[in-house]
């Protein structure tokens, strides 16, 4: 499509030359037209610009299309038809494009201007570009290479779509549909104001015609410079036919740019999975998605952007892009322990719980060559649990050629497809999401870290548990050592604590998981483990004294009753033998500890003990007198 068109008098629009001395560039307005009128006109013009066609004998030259006369009525920029948007779904992979030569040159010179827009050095996008510069200088365009029957019409007159026809040509040639996608996807703060709804616009200064002199065919062949217009969303545009990005859109950037430095500096001395969680959780509590942008089909502007995100207004609201591009942006300001990397995916989103399915856009986090899906907008869209958020977790099932499918406990299924242009700009190893966590093949459980490092030898905390890995990464149950202590794992490999039964015995594990042995106080009672962790019941000689545990292993004190016998046990739990003064009363207990009952010889004297075990004194037994130390009065 041509903006402004005649098929009399072919004209286009050109921009006043760019000042490159100058620190600023004002708005640009179209102002050149060049209108072909007589020979003459044509002659005097291309005198500069034929000079080496002239010298090629082979080459006759019949004339040019080119900018002379100004009018400002008229804009005959070229729409090339390139749209911006990578959500054309398709599941055929193609290989992904290294930009090289004159499409590196387009690139990097557009992101320049992109930058100094950004940064208020000017306000439109006008790029121009050399023949040399584009790798056509003296390229011979034939009518079939420009799609058309032939350029000259029957009556000798030139075809009227010449010039739409070779800068369509150029366009196409250069791929610039994937140039300007990528700086899209590549630069989102820099491309915020870019109208990726819309084509881009050309121009050239002359496209001169030749009849080559051995075949008799009529060639077209572009001279001086092309200039390339990016457009400017009607929410940012100051032009009014959107080729100058306004003065407040671009302070609106600034302002919410700094912000998103601000929440990076808060978060920089988290880890680098806890830094990625709080921009998730900071991005779903600054917005909420735009149901009416989608359901209006609005405009492509602020809500497709980062800046609705980091405004500090909770009113402004974003759709898929806004969320993406946002944790995008807080990833690239972010300094990382890890190699980090985070890239704008676009695609198709299906639902099957609600049937939906549209086009959709989220991140892939690579993380040392690990690729991880993060969809910020239905971390924010659902009320989920932390495991289950489409954040950095296992496909259920997929592959990057087809889809990726993931699954939830309410029995819905979510998946991922990639769009066409997504294989063009990324490699394979970008889009192959990694399998991480828990993973099991024939020998038996191991753990991926996201970084894509595997847990290694030993005790190893994941998700709240620790966990034991032999030298070989696998990971352990049952009794393990490591630096000189013992751990249990359970079944399901996760360190125990407290009391554990293991093969009918009693084993105590500390809050550190260690297994105990010797004297243990817990919750007030002391137990004892052997040298094997064991809890022992019944008598025990620990050492050169007796104690006696329980069925529960407590160690007694006090009295107790044992086989019918009482003992005596101190507050160490040390049986007692010998004289004992309890409550004020003298027991005696043998060298077994049991209590002694009735006459009993100690020391040369004899002393009568009642049944409860108390000494007798100063009282008859019968015919015979005890004295007040209870010995019998002979």
């Amino acid at each position: 499509m041509i903006i402004s068109y005649d098929s009399e008098d072919i004209t286009l629009i050109t921009s006043e030359a760019e000042d490159t001395d100058t620190d600023a560039e004002t708005s640009v307005a179209p102002e050149d037209v060049f209108s072909e009128d007589s020979e003459t006109d044509e002659a005097s013009a291309t005198a500069d610009t034929n000079t080496d066609a002239d010298q090629d004998e082979d080459l006759e030259y019949l004339g040019s299309i080119q900018i002379d006369d100004i009018d400002t009525d008229d804009i005959a920029f070229v729409d090339t038809g390139v749209s911006n948007s990578p959500l054309a779904n398709t599941t055929t992979p193609t290989s992904s494009i290294t930009l090289e030569g004159p499409q590196a040159t387009v690139y990097n010179n557009m992101l320049d201007i992109y930058s100094e827009i950004v940064h208020g050095v000017r306000s439109t996008s006008l790029c121009t570009f050399t023949v040399e510069e584009l790798g056509i200088d003296g390229r011979l365009y034939t009518a079939s290479d420009l799609g058309l029957t032939s350029l000259l019409e029957s009556d000798g007159s030139r075809n009227p779509d010449i010039y739409s026809s070779v800068l369509h040509k150029i366009s196409t040639d250069l791929d610039l549909n994937f140039i300007v996608c990528k700086l899209i996807t590549d630069h989102p703060y820099e491309s915020f104001w870019l109208d990726k709804s819309s084509g881009m616009l050309l121009s050239a200064d002359t496209i001169n015609l030749y009849r080559i002199n051995t075949t008799g065919e009529v060639v077209a062949r572009v001279e001086g410079s092309v200039i390339f217009l990016s457009r400017v969303a009607s929410c940012y545009d100051s032009s009014g036919v959107g080729i100058n990005v306004s003065n407040a859109a671009v302070f609106q950037a600034e302002y919410a740019h700094a912000n998103a430095e601000t929440l990076v500096d808060r978060y920089a001395d988290l880890s680098d999975f806890d830094k990625l969680k709080a921009y998730r959780d900071a991005i779903c509590e600054f917005t909420d998605y735009d149901f009416e942008c989608l359901a209006n089909n609005e405009p492509y502007g602020d809500s497709h952007q980062f800046v609705n995100v980091f405004d500090n207004d909770p009113d402004t609201k974003v759709v898929c892009e806004g969320y993406a591009k946002a944790f995008k942006i807080l990833c690239d300001l972010s300094e990382f322990d890890n190699n980090i990397e985070c890239i704008l995916i676009g695609g198709t989103f299906t639902s099957a719980a609600s049937s939906q399915s549209g086009g959709h856009m989220w991140n892939n986090v690579i993380i040392n060559n690990n690729v991880y899906l993060a969809d910020i907008t239905n971390c924010d869209f659902e009320d989920l649990a932390e495991s289950e958020m489409p954040f950095l977790r296992n496909p259920a099932s997929g592959t990057y050629t087809d889809s990726y499918a993931f699954n939830y406990s309410n029995g819905n299924t979510t998946t991922y497809t990639y769009s066409e242009e997504m294989y063009r700009l990324f490699p394979a190893e970008n889009l192959i999401i990694t399998r991480h966590g828990w993973l099991r093949d024939n020998t038996g459980w191991y753990y991926k870290n996201l970084d894509g490092t595997y847990a290694e030898f030993g005790l190893i905390w994941i998700d709240g548990n620790y966990y034991y890995f032999d030298e070989q990464g696998y990971m352990q149950t049952g009794w393990v050592i490591s630096d000189g202590s013992w751990y249990y794992m359970g079944s399901d490999g996760a360190m125990r604590t407290g009391w554990q039964s293991v093969n009918g015995k009693w084993y105590y594990l500390n809050s550190d998981g260690k297994m105990q042995t010797g004297w243990e106080q817990i919750n007030g009672t002391w137990y004892y483990f052997d040298g094997l962790g064991r809890m022992l019941t019944g008598w025990q000689k620990i050492g050169r004294s007796w104690y006696y545990f329980d069925g529960l292993g407590h160690m007694v004190t006090g009295w107790k009753k044992i086989d019918g016998t009482w003992y005596y046990f101190n507050t160490s739990g040390t049986m007692q033998t010998g004289w004992k003064s309890i409550d004020d009363t003298w027991y005696y207990f043998d060298g077994l500890g049991k209590m002694q009952t009735g006459w009993k010889a100690i020391g040369g004297k004899w002393y009568y003990f009642y049944s409860s075990g108390a000494m007798a004194c100063n009282t008859n037994i019968g015919s015979y007198r005890v004295g007040a130390d209870g010995a019998w009065i002979q």
